[in-house]
């Protein structure tokens, strides 16, 4: 009769052991499951941090050549101002000395082509843009 008691107890023992080995699979299972969306998330937040990393180098490169655009505007500009301000000096100087040529400077062809346009003059009326920035 003991040894019948023995068993029992141990029979329930082991349903008792079985239900909690369920309950972990079950848990496990549940478990396997969030990790992989999270991991899955993981890789999503990844693929979005690279593509808001590689739209900020695209942003910081069009205001790079629009800032090497504006730079060349202004330096197209001053060296048009040298030219006419040597060709202003030149005429000066002319002036001032007995001159051989039968044409005044100001009338020449290469004067005319020095002389700033109108449309530069916006150049000098706008402050310079500012430096890019060059930390992230």
């Amino acid at each position: 009769h003991r040894v019948i008691l023995e068993v029992e107890r141990y029979r329930a023992h082991v349903k008792s052991l079985e239900e909690l080995a369920k309950t972990q699979a079950t848990e496990l299972a549940d478990l396997s499951e969030e990790l992989r969306k999270l991991v899955g998330t993981a890789r999503m937040d990844s693929i979005a941090d690279r593509q808001a990393a590689e739209s900020k180098t695209v942003s910081e490169l069009e205001k790079a050549r629009a800032r090497v655009t504006d730079l060349e505007a202004m330096v197209w500009n001053q060296a048009e101002q040298v030219k006419f301000l040597a060709n202003q000096l030149q005429h000066l100087v002319g002036e001032r000395q007995p001159s051989t040529a039968t044409v005044p400077p100001a009338s020449t062809p290469m004067a005319d082509e020095t002389r700033p346009c109108s449309s530069h003059t916006a150049c000098n009326t706008h402050p310079a843009p500012a430096p890019l920035s060059t930390s992230s």
